[in-house]
């Protein structure tokens, strides 16, 4: 896909659309957006195809809500990150087969969003330029959260427990991800 990105920005140099010295940032942002729209596309034919598409639209739109800024992709690793979202998805969905009481799915819930509130941003290093905006992004992040909140407690209100379970293990798996993008920044700390 980068191979791609970078055929479709050289064409925008030639034609005048882009310039040169801000080529790289345009590529990579080209990649990332494709990358973004191919993966999401493929989430979402899993969950058609695996006649889960509603839950599969509803982890989708927690894990974007909830993203961790990480970004930095390289073309190889594109393949390996879809399919980690796609066996998160599938470890998902076959999680939604199991029953489990409210008020595990509220444990569950309130645990997570403790975590993610407490964590709430984690930049990739390919992403130090925002960390001026970093209150901004923290702010946002909780605001978001905050209205995840009040999903979840309309949901606990009208008793549908299929999908305060699949909320639960959706918000879960976010704050999964959070910390995998905490220690693989703190690896990359280490490292340095």
């Amino acid at each position: 896909m980068y191979a791609f990105s970078d055929w479709v920005i050289s064409l925008f140099e030639k034609n005048g659309i882009v310039l040169k010295h801000n080529r790289s940032t345009y590529v990579y942002g080209l990649d990332i957006f494709l990358y973004t729209i191919l993966s999401t596309v493929g989430l979402l034919l899993i969950g058609y195809v695996s006649h889960h598409f509603y839950e599969s639209v509803l982890l989708i739109i927690l894990f974007y809500t909830n993203q961790t800024y990480g970004g930095g992709f390289h073309a190889s690793s594109h393949i390996k990150c879809f399919l980690t979202m796609a066996l998160g998805l599938g470890v998902y969905l076959l999680s939604s087969l199991i029953k489990v009481p409210p008020f595990v799915s509220v444990l569950i819930a309130a645990l997570s969003f403790l975590f993610l509130y407490v964590h709430p941003l984690v930049l990739h290093k390919n992403k130090s330029f925002l960390a001026s905006k970093s209150k901004l992004l923290v702010q946002k992040s909780r605001c978001i959260l905050s209205l995840e909140m009040m999903l979840f407690i309309t949901l606990l209100l009208f008793k549908n427990e299929y999908y305060l379970q699949n909320f639960s293990i959706a918000l879960l798996l976010c704050a999964l991800s959070r910390k995998t993008s905490i220690l693989l920044s703190q690896g990359q700390e280490y490292r340095q």
